[in-house]
């Protein structure tokens, strides 16, 4: 009798937990005539964003936003690279999956955060600055009513996105909007926005760098520092550090700008609102600049949610990829969905329970072969695996955050190394599958000489 009353106790206790659970998850449910707003910082390390402990005030806007919202962590991003990556963004697939490439469209047969959501009656909104990639031809205008894509400064973009909420403020509407001001230059110095932000953290700099070294400038010059295995002085690489912030307060700015307008337009409050960024920057913490590796400088991402008539601030550890954003919208919004490998993070959000799962980050469709580097990380591991699967690193992640001492060969790691290894070849084999389910032919995009001479100016292509 006794155990049966104990029996009877603990199920209701499961019952009434899980009812509260339920609830929880029902309350932070908005209605469902929000709006929702996913913004890109393109080339934004999280560990750059005072919410998330950067010493310099690179973000005040963006802060004060986390400081009424969710913040993730530990996020990170599937692919160091834009295009792959925003596909990754948009579409919930892995980079193997999709098929996107620097080279290779998004095909039209897999089905977008944008086309999910114009279905289901809001008007759709998407305004890129990349104007090689993110753009129509690579397949990214899938879904959108208004879709403009060009080499635009954040204060250029505001403006095409300003007309679009104008138009809409009495529907329902998706907006994506992706500021890439962040990134790294063509030009001269690496990184400039060629406004007064450019020396708002570097204005003691005493040295000669110009941005040009042997007639090669900017994002050239770092992809040579990268191809012959230089270095940058000290001085130097602080200053294009400093400048890299500098982009990042102006960006802070012209986003501020954006949800003042909002504001203006009384459709702040009514609106979900994720930020988020397709990969991060490379300082010589693993003798790179640039975004072509992947570790934690790179692929580590900030991921903050607002959710509608939610203010208080929530901070979860639990590891989140850009791959979960598509589900986590549609859940959020009570869309069903279908074949999405990521995978919402609402139930985390609601019941406060910390999980510690494995993110996946890739450099497949960079090069040949290379969809055998895998890094693969949850709280407490960081395993990085290449050359199908014959070398090796690890990291402990509690204690070395930065991932600078590797651990891959100490004898007492040989069964987290072995489970690692496992996972990331079980992965590789799951993208392998499931791509064939999709029976997708890639399709090579034709750019232009303009196009083509544009993206080789900052690096990306030979």
């Amino acid at each position: 009798m006794r155990k049966k009353i104990v029996l009877r106790f603990i199920i209701t206790s499961v019952l009434f937990f899980s009812l509260v659970i339920a609830i929880g998850y029902f309350l932070l449910r908005p209605k469902l005539d929000f709006n929702i707003i996913l913004i890109s910082l393109d080339t934004l390390r999280a560990d750059h964003v005072g919410a998330y402990g950067y010493n310099r005030n690179t973000t005040p806007f963006i802060d004060k936003l986390a400081a009424n919202g969710i913040i993730f962590e530990n996020a990170f991003a599937q692919s160091p690279n834009t295009a792959i990556s925003h596909a990754t963004m948009l579409t919930s697939l892995q980079p193997m999956v999709h098929g996107v490439t620097p080279e290779h469209i998004l095909g039209d047969e897999f089905v977008t955060l944008a086309e999910y959501l114009k279905e289901k009656g809001y008007k759709t909104g998407g305004f890129t600055t990349h104007g090689s990639w993110l753009t129509k031809k690579m397949g990214f205008a899938q879904g959108f009513d208004d879709f403009y894509s060009n080499f635009l400064s954040a204060r250029g973009i505001n403006e095409y996105v300003f007309e679009f909420l104008e138009k809409n403020t009495k529907n329902r509407f998706f907006l994506f909007v992706h500021y890439y001001d962040i990134h790294s230059d063509y030009n001269k110095l690496p990184y400039d926005t060629r406004t007064g932000y450019d020396t708002k953290f570097c204005k003691d700099y005493k040295g000669n760098f110009t941005g040009c070294k042997n007639d090669l400038c900017a994002s050239t010059y770092l992809e040579e520092v990268n191809s012959k295995g230089r270095t940058i002085p000290k001085g130097d690489l602080e200053y294009i550090t400093a400048l890299y912030d500098g982009g990042i307060a102006y960006t802070d700015h012209h986003v501020n700008r954006l949800f003042k307008r909002l504001k203006e337009l009384n459709l702040f409050e009514n609106s979900l609102v994720i930020i988020t960024s397709d990969h991060g920057e490379e300082f010589m913490e693993h003798a790179r600049v640039l975004h072509t590796q992947l570790y934690n400088e790179v692929m580590h991402v900030p991921f903050i949610i607002k959710i509608p008539g939610k203010k208080e601030h929530t901070c979860i550890k639990t590891p989140v990829g850009v791959i979960d954003i598509m589900p986590t919208i549609l859940d959020i919004a009570g869309i069903k969905h279908k074949n999405l490998q990521g995978r919402s993070v609402l139930p985390v959000i609601t019941s406060a329970k910390e999980e510690n799962g494995f993110v996946f980050s890739t450099l497949c469709g960079l090069g040949p072969q290379w969809e055998f580097n895998i890094f693969v990380r949850n709280k407490e591991v960081g395993f990085f695996t290449r050359d199908k699967f014959t070398k090796f690193e690890m990291y402990n992640i509690k204690s070395d955050p930065d991932e600078t001492i590797n651990i891959a060969n100490e004898k007492e790691k040989k069964t987290k190394k072995r489970e690692c290894l496992k996972k990331a070849i079980a992965y590789h084999q799951e993208q392998k599958d499931i791509k064939k389910y999709f029976k997708h032919k890639r399709r090579k995009m034709l750019f232009t000489k303009e196009e083509r001479e544009r993206l080789k100016s900052l690096g990306y292509l030979n």
